[in-house]
């Protein structure tokens, strides 16, 4: 939420369009996470430490971890029970949360984020642990995103009660409320639409391609510029 925060004090408009386009927003929950690799290949599951990035694995979970922590090694040995299932997918981002068990995000064998909600409800129901808490999928209307943009503007130090009200006030009651009973709020993800942002990443990429097929690097400030311009040219 403080990237967002950060955006909206340099750039407020372009936050009120964001919010003004359909958005998923889940509850950040305050727990340790940890992925969940099937190789194909190899036929082999793997657990690995959460990496920076929805899309990639971090590093491989020692025994010396799995000694030191056991939350993780009876993780462990829950989803090892579970291999017939999590063969169906890439690889999952779960989260351990008050000796529970919540699917975060999934990955398909193409490398595709797995964002329809009731699809990880489906495999998270297979696996017979929680889903992700949504608070919201749809656009918001007036009232949500002032009461947001209001949330953003909270000092930080602001009561965990408090905001634990203004989500309910926002959002209403739903199934989300079981992880904020007696728990701290860590934040809540929005995530949008990303067919812009990749429609925008395959134009670099496109351009990128021609350049490096060239004889001459004479090309390179003029094809800087013209990325400069379609960046700003998103942004604005």
């Amino acid at each position: 939420m403080e990237h967002l925060i950060d955006k909206y004090l340099k750039k407020p408009e372009y936050i009120k369009e964001l919010f003004n386009k359909e958005v998923s927003i889940s509850l950040k929950v305050d727990g340790a996470a940890f992925q969940i690799s099937y190789d194909k290949k190899n036929d082999s599951i793997t657990y690995h430490k959460r990496s920076g990035s929805s899309k990639s694995l971090g590093p491989i979970i020692d025994e010396y971890t799995q000694l030191m922590r056991k939350n993780i090694n009876d993780a462990i040995e829950y989803f090892d029970n579970k291999k017939d299932i999590l063969k169906q997918y890439k690889f999952y981002a779960i989260e351990i949360f008050n000796n529970s068990y919540i699917l975060l995000t999934v990955i398909d064998n193409d490398n595709n984020i797995i964002d329809n909600v009731s699809k990880l409800k489906e495999i998270s129901k297979s696996l017979n642990i929680d889903c992700v808490p949504i608070l919201f999928n749809d656009k918001l209307n007036k009232e949500q995103i002032d009461s947001l943009l209001e949330i953003m503007s909270l000092d930080p130090k602001t009561n965990n009660d408090t905001y634990k009200e203004y989500l309910t006030n926002i959002f209403g009651k739903g199934e989300y409320q079981k992880f904020l009973n007696g728990n701290e709020v860590e934040g809540i993800v929005l995530t949008w639409n990303n067919d812009k942002i990749e429609q925008l990443t395959s134009d670099i990429m496109a351009e990128f391609d021609k350049l490096k097929e060239s004889d001459t690097f004479k090309k390179t400030t003029e094809f800087l510029n013209d990325i400069s311009g379609k960046i700003n040219d998103f942004f604005d």
